[in-house]
């Protein structure tokens, strides 16, 4: 039998209200051939008009639901959220995939059989589906990018420790959601920066970050809901400041990610921009890290909020089962 899978498609309309679009793309996800799975649409700031032609699509289906909420908040946060409520209100999911509103899936309507296949065929933590454009593994692999380009016609493989992809297509694995008291996502960060804890989030639970091959490419539309919108003041326009663009933490970038405590853990952060890597020497031939508890302490307090700087219970919204 297939894993269970929820489906989140995000969904922002503070800027644009592309409703054509998130319908056009959600019909390419519920064609999908797999056979378990829910469609959860994560709605911020949606126009009344464009949740009641929402709503007419998904009476159409059994197996879409809606989390809407009118606060402005980061995208990292409405994700967590959703979850949390539809696994209140539905039960666990084996694997929650991350869908951003400006990416068709087409007529590839084997995207998460594909996906799902090879998340729980191997230790992942995380699994990428590919996008034709912005995936930002060429910038992460300079050196080497035409090699692994040619590699991935064919072959599957995994992010190291320290590198990432952009976050457009995510399958993230339960353990994560279980491990990190319901949220997935970083919630720190309001704009930049949250793909670059995604691998040492991987290997504090002795897991990996997979790419799946060529056989699924998706189209990226661009940003077409916008980027980061509601947050991307002058130091989330500046890509040398955007690295300490924070939500709502009571502590700065240098004291939560710089400390002495996240070198000796072995995490690393924005090392191109006057951060640090990690110490190799912590992870094995394999990058896999030799006291990966350790390191999941520290994240777990680190890249996460606590309930003192923002409490999820308090967000104001409305869930249609």
């Amino acid at each position: 039998m297939d894993k269970n899978l929820l489906v989140i498609y995000n969904i922002c309309g503070i800027k644009h209200d592309n409703i054509e679009m998130w319908i056009n793309h959600l019909q390419d996800i519920v064609d999908q051939k797999y056979n378990n799975f829910t469609v959860a649409i994560s709605g911020c700031k949606i126009s009344e008009s464009s949740k009641k032609t929402l709503i007419e699509f998904k009476n159409k289906y059994k197996n879409i639901v809606f989390n809407f909420t009118d606060e402005i908040l980061p995208v990292n946060v409405t994700f967590n959220h959703t979850i949390q409520v539809c696994t209140s209100e539905i039960g666990m999911f084996d694997g929650y995939i991350y869908v951003a509103s400006d990416v068709k899936f087409g007529t590839d309507y084997d995207v998460l059989t594909k996906l799902s296949h090879l998340h729980f065929s191997t230790n992942s933590a995380m699994t990428y589906a590919l996008v034709d454009n912005d995936h930002g593994l060429d910038g992460w692999y300079k050196e080497c990018w035409d090699e692994l380009n040619q590699l991935l016609e064919k072959d599957h493989f995994y992010i190291n420790i320290g590198k990432t992809g952009n976050m457009h297509v995510i399958l993230f694995d339960k353990e994560l959601y279980v491990k990190y008291d319901k949220k997935i996502i970083p919630d720190i960060f309001a704009s930049h920066c949250t793909e670059t804890t995604f691998s040492y989030l991987a290997a504090s639970i002795n897991k990996k970050i997979t790419v799946h091959n060529k056989n699924v490419m998706l189209k990226h539309i661009g940003f077409a809901d916008g980027h980061s919108v509601g947050f991307m003041d002058e130091i989330g326009w500046n890509h040398k400041l955007a690295w300490k663009h924070f939500f709502k933490c009571k502590s700065t970038a240098e004291e939560r990610l710089l400390s002495n405590e996240a070198k000796e853990v072995g995490f690393g952060y924005v090392d191109f921009y006057g951060g640090f890597k990690h110490d190799s020497s912590l992870y094995d031939e394999n990058e896999n890290h030799i006291q990966p508890e350790k390191l999941f302490n520290f994240l777990k307090k680190s890249i996460y909020l606590t309930t003192e700087e923002f409490d999820y219970t308090k967000i104001e919204y409305s869930f249609i089962k």
